[in-house]
Protein backbone atom coordinates (compact mmCIF):
# COMPACT_ATOMS: atom_id res chain seq x y z
CA UNK A 1 0.00 0.00 0.00
CA UNK A 2 1.40 3.26 -0.94
CA UNK A 3 1.77 6.20 1.74
CA UNK A 4 -0.91 9.18 1.45
CA UNK A 5 -0.10 11.41 4.32
CA UNK A 6 -2.19 14.22 5.25
CA UNK A 7 -3.66 16.31 7.59
CA UNK A 8 -2.17 18.97 10.13
CA UNK A 9 -1.83 18.23 13.77
CA UNK A 10 -1.29 21.09 16.22
CA UNK A 11 0.77 19.86 19.37
CA UNK A 12 3.68 20.62 21.88
CA UNK A 13 6.71 19.30 22.68
CA UNK A 14 7.17 19.03 26.51
CA UNK A 15 9.85 20.76 28.59
CA UNK A 16 12.49 17.62 27.36
CA UNK A 17 12.03 18.22 23.97
CA UNK A 18 9.38 15.27 23.57
CA UNK A 19 7.21 15.19 20.69
CA UNK A 20 4.59 12.68 19.72
CA UNK A 21 3.87 11.06 16.33
CA UNK A 22 -0.10 11.71 15.68
CA UNK A 23 -1.47 8.51 16.09
CA UNK A 24 -2.70 8.54 12.87
CA UNK A 25 0.73 8.24 11.11
CA UNK A 26 2.50 5.59 13.27
CA UNK A 27 1.20 2.70 11.55
CA UNK A 28 2.47 4.25 8.08
CA UNK A 29 5.72 5.40 9.20
CA UNK A 30 6.65 2.01 10.78
CA UNK A 31 9.07 1.14 13.69
CA UNK A 32 11.61 3.83 14.01
CA UNK A 33 11.17 6.39 11.60
CA UNK A 34 13.90 8.33 10.33
CA UNK A 35 14.11 12.18 11.30
CA UNK A 36 16.25 14.46 9.45
CA UNK A 37 16.16 18.58 9.17
CA UNK A 38 14.93 19.52 6.34
CA UNK A 39 14.22 22.68 3.74
CA UNK A 40 12.22 25.96 5.21
CA UNK A 41 13.29 24.82 9.05
CA UNK A 42 10.81 21.74 8.50
CA UNK A 43 11.93 18.09 10.13
CA UNK A 44 11.01 15.41 8.10
CA UNK A 45 10.09 12.30 9.22
CA UNK A 46 9.70 9.15 6.81
CA UNK A 47 9.78 5.38 7.35
CA UNK A 48 13.34 4.15 7.58
CA UNK A 49 13.32 2.00 4.32
CA UNK A 50 12.66 5.20 2.42
CA UNK A 51 15.08 7.34 3.89
CA UNK A 52 17.84 5.01 2.59
CA UNK A 53 15.97 4.89 -0.72
CA UNK A 54 16.17 8.53 -1.14
CA UNK A 55 19.52 8.93 0.30
CA UNK A 56 20.78 6.49 -2.14
CA UNK A 57 18.90 8.11 -4.65
CA UNK A 58 19.94 11.88 -3.94
CA UNK A 59 23.07 11.11 -2.87
CA UNK A 60 24.80 7.68 -4.08
CA UNK A 61 27.04 8.83 -6.32
CA UNK A 62 29.34 11.03 -4.32
CA UNK A 63 32.12 9.11 -3.47
CA UNK A 64 34.63 9.24 -0.19
CA UNK A 65 36.59 11.95 -2.30
CA UNK A 66 34.28 15.36 -2.35
CA UNK A 67 35.51 16.14 -5.82
CA UNK A 68 32.46 13.77 -6.81
CA UNK A 69 29.90 16.45 -6.35
CA UNK A 70 29.14 20.22 -6.40
CA UNK A 71 29.54 21.77 -3.12
CA UNK A 72 25.88 22.40 -2.88
CA UNK A 73 25.38 18.58 -3.16
CA UNK A 74 27.79 17.49 -0.58
CA UNK A 75 26.16 20.05 1.47
CA UNK A 76 23.05 18.84 1.31
CA UNK A 77 23.89 15.35 1.64
CA UNK A 78 25.82 16.30 4.41
CA UNK A 79 23.42 18.17 6.35
CA UNK A 80 21.05 15.33 6.12
CA UNK A 81 22.82 12.59 6.93
CA UNK A 82 24.38 14.18 10.01
CA UNK A 83 21.19 15.38 11.27
CA UNK A 84 19.03 12.51 10.82
CA UNK A 85 18.54 9.66 13.46
CA UNK A 86 16.47 6.69 13.44
CA UNK A 87 13.49 7.49 16.18
CA UNK A 88 12.77 5.15 19.35
CA UNK A 89 9.67 6.00 21.19
CA UNK A 90 9.87 5.66 25.16
CA UNK A 91 7.28 3.38 27.39
CA UNK A 92 5.18 6.45 26.93
CA UNK A 93 5.38 6.87 23.09
CA UNK A 94 7.41 9.80 22.99
CA UNK A 95 10.68 10.74 20.84
CA UNK A 96 13.57 12.77 22.12
CA UNK A 97 14.16 15.52 19.10
CA UNK A 98 17.99 15.96 19.30
CA UNK A 99 18.97 19.40 19.89
CA UNK A 100 20.48 19.94 16.23
CA UNK A 101 16.93 19.46 14.71
CA UNK A 102 15.49 21.78 17.59
CA UNK A 103 17.85 24.86 17.20
CA UNK A 104 16.87 24.03 12.79
CA UNK A 105 13.40 23.65 13.22
CA UNK A 106 13.57 26.76 15.85
CA UNK A 107 11.58 24.88 18.45
CA UNK A 108 10.50 26.39 21.24
CA UNK A 109 6.92 24.53 22.42
CA UNK A 110 3.98 24.74 20.02
CA UNK A 111 4.79 22.49 16.78
CA UNK A 112 2.80 21.57 13.43
CA UNK A 113 3.22 17.97 12.22
CA UNK A 114 1.70 18.19 8.79
CA UNK A 115 1.09 15.07 6.40
CA UNK A 116 3.28 15.72 3.16
CA UNK A 117 2.12 12.50 0.61
CA UNK A 118 4.93 10.05 1.39
CA UNK A 119 6.24 11.89 4.82
CA UNK A 120 5.54 14.14 8.00
CA UNK A 121 6.84 17.66 8.21
CA UNK A 122 7.04 18.53 11.90
CA UNK A 123 6.97 22.63 12.12
CA UNK A 124 7.22 25.03 15.02
CA UNK A 125 4.24 26.97 14.85
CA UNK A 126 5.86 30.17 14.03
CA UNK A 127 7.96 29.01 11.22
CA UNK A 128 4.68 27.32 9.87
CA UNK A 129 2.60 30.16 10.07
CA UNK A 130 5.78 32.63 8.25
CA UNK A 131 5.64 30.39 5.76
CA UNK A 132 1.84 30.36 4.92
CA UNK A 133 1.74 34.28 5.07
CA UNK A 134 2.80 35.95 1.96
CA UNK A 135 5.62 38.16 1.83
CA UNK A 136 5.55 41.88 3.54
CA UNK A 137 6.91 43.05 -0.21
CA UNK A 138 4.13 41.48 -1.88
CA UNK A 139 1.96 42.69 0.11
CA UNK A 140 3.05 46.33 -0.09
CA UNK A 141 3.68 45.72 -4.07
CA UNK A 142 -0.07 44.87 -4.23
CA UNK A 143 -0.94 48.04 -2.22
CA UNK A 144 0.90 50.23 -4.85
Amino acid sequence: MALFLTGEYRHQVDEKMRIRIPAKFKEALGESPFITAGPDGALIVMPYLDAVEQMEAAFGDIKLSSQSASPEHLKEARLLASSGFRAVEDNQGRIVLPSALIKHGKIQKDIITIGMHKRLEIWSTENWENYLSPKKDTDNAKKK
